[in-house]
């Protein structure tokens, strides 16, 4: 539907469009039409070959735009680039980015974003019981079965635990994938867990933002 990308791509201008760090095409409506999307041509490379040439300080800064990326439009536009494979950033030398197709956008309703920070709030705190609450709310919960209360609060732990309160790499030597598998599986084991319709697209971006952010090996206080 090249009508609603044009219309995410212009959402996307509104939101990015000043924002140095970052590089939106624009769209020509004057060779536009329902089976035709013309946009600027955007410069950059494939993180391939950025990485051939890029300094520690470049890559820093390349990786901490993606994950404001997406902290930013998720938590504060409540709207998803929700197609983060590596071929939709093309990266300049100095870290700036370009994202290309905006065919995948997932927009959110504050319900669920308000629910959601909460519980990841509540995690970082080592709050269980607001953590498990807020699980019940999203309908990621259902009944009162203390083993699946358990496997939920050790998935948050998991997902948690090596970003609480210090700074910490994404990149060589970080252990979070080896850390969330075995957590992710215990939860289906367990007919009370569910998953709620739209963290997939959220869980889908961050998974990918974060397998990109691991080949610049970039540190933060996440």
């Amino acid at each position: 539907d090249y009508y609603q990308e044009a219309a995410n791509i212009e959402c996307f201008q509104q939101i990015l469009g000043r924002d140095e760090r970052y590089r939106i095409p624009r769209t020509h409506s004057a060779w536009c039409s329902q089976r035709v999307l013309t946009l600027d041509r955007l410069p950059g490379e494939h993180i391939d070959h950025f990485l051939e040439t890029a300094s520690t300080e470049v890559r820093q800064r390349a990786g901490l735009a993606l994950g404001d990326l997406l902290l930013a439009c998720t938590f504060r536009h409540r709207v998803l680039h929700a197609d983060p494979h590596p071929g939709n950033f093309l990266f300049e030398p100095d870290g700036r980015i370009g994202i290309l197709d905006f065919g995948c956008v997932k927009r959110f309703d504050e319900f669920f974003l308000g629910t959601y920070a909460r519980s990841v709030r509540a995690a970082l705190d080592g709050d269980r019981a607001t953590n498990i609450e807020c699980c019940r709310e999203l309908g990621l919960l259902d009944g009162n079965n203390p083993a699946a209360e358990d496997a939920l609060w050790a998935f948050s732990e998991a997902v948690v635990g090596p970003w609480r309160g210090r700074v910490a790499v994404i990149g060589e030597g970080d252990q979070m994938v080896e850390t969330i598998h075995p957590a992710a599986r215990k939860l289906l084991t367990f007919h009370e867990i569910r998953g709620a319709r739209d963290m997939v697209m959220l869980h889908r971006t961050m998974g990918g933002l974060y397998a990109i952010v691991h080949r610049l090996n970039c540190s933060s206080r996440w």
